[in-house]
């Protein structure tokens, strides 16, 4: 199963992010290996994680597709993170946040984000999951 930080997208959440890191992640999202990500693919490891297809990802569904090595503060950080994105904070993530999360990283708004743009754009949103932790 390909990981993600969608919400939460990074093995390296919280630790020293470094390209290669970003790199296996971008890596990991883009299912089709044509160098960009697009919102279906995106929408695609969603589906994956909402293991009950309720149409949501609660912090249980979401917890079991974090990484390895990710403390239970940083999961919930992230869980946060994400839950809030639609504007609602109601313990669960929404489909729809995967759109608002895909266009912060899509900085030149054509429908596809590159490795840059992820690297840049992901640095910014971990820095605001780093924050709701403390």
């Amino acid at each position: 199963m390909r990981a993600i930080i969608l919400l939460g997208l990074v093995a390296a959440v919280f630790a020293q992010l470094d390209r290669d890191a970003l790199r296996q992640a971008f890596d990991a999202l883009d299912s089709d290996d044509d160098g960009s990500l697009e919102l279906s693919e995106l929408q695609a490891y969603y589906d994956n994680i909402d293991t009950n297809k309720d149409g949501f990802v609660n912090l249980h569904e979401y917890s079991a597709s974090r990484p390895a090595g990710e403390t239970a503060a940083q999961t919930k950080a992230s869980f946060d993170y994400n839950d809030k994105v639609d504007g609602v904070v109601d313990n669960k993530i929404a489909r729809s946040a995967i759109t608002i999360v895909f266009n912060r990283l899509d900085a030149n708004k054509n429908g596809k984000v590159t490795l840059e743009e992820f690297s840049e754009q992901y640095a910014k949103i971990l820095a605001e999951i780093a924050a709701i932790v403390g």
